[in-house]
C-alpha cells in the first residue's frame, strides 16, 4: 500500500495570506477574521482550523486538512513537552502541535505517534477544536 501524504480530503477555497511555500506544510492554519485568508497559527492561543496540506504562496489555494475524524501528518514540537499517543495536541507560536493537557486548554487533534523531538511530523487524528475539560 502506498503511503499517502494526507488521507482525508480537504478544503481547497482558502487563500493564503503570506507565503507559505516553504514553511507551510503539515502546520496548523488560522483563519484571519478581517481578510478571509489562512495563514499559520502564531500564538499558542490561536484557534486552529486545519492542517495546511500543501505549500502555497500568497493568494494562491490553501488545502486544509478538517474533516474530523480523520489522519492527516502534522509537524510537532515535542522537545516543547514529550507527546505520547493518544495526547491531545494544539498549536505553539509557530504552528507546531505540542501537548495540551491544562484544564480548558484548546486542542485540535489527538496523537497516533510518540515525539521527543523538535520538528518530527507525526500522524494525527484531527478532532476539530475542543477545549480540555477542567
Amino acid at each position: 500500500m502506498a503511503t499517502q501524504d494526507r488521507i482525508a480530503p480537504s478544503l481547497g477555497w482558502f487563500k493564503a495570506e503570506t507565503d507559505l511555500s516553504t514553511t507551510g506544510q503539515w502546520l496548523l492554519a488560522e483563519l484571519n477574521a478581517t481578510k478571509g485568508e489562512v495563514d499559520l497559527c502564531d500564538n499558542a492561543g490561536d484557534f486552529p482550523i486545519g492542517i495546511i496540506q500543501n505549500n502555497p504562496k500568497a493568494g494562491e489555494a490553501v488545502e486544509l486538512g478538517t474533516a474530523a475524524g480523520s489522519v492527516y501528518k502534522l509537524t510537532v514540537d515535542g522537545n516543547a513537552g514529550a507527546i505520547a499517543i493518544g495526547d491531545t495536541l494544539g498549536t505553539d507560536a509557530a504552528g507546531k502541535g505540542v501537548k495540551k493537557s491544562a484544564d480548558a486548554a484548546w486542542y485540535c487533534c489527538i496523537a497516533l505517534q510518540a515525539s521527543t523531538a523538535a520538528g518530527d511530523i507525526i500522524p494525527v487524528l484531527w478532532v476539530g477544536l475542543q477545549q480540555r475539560a477542567s
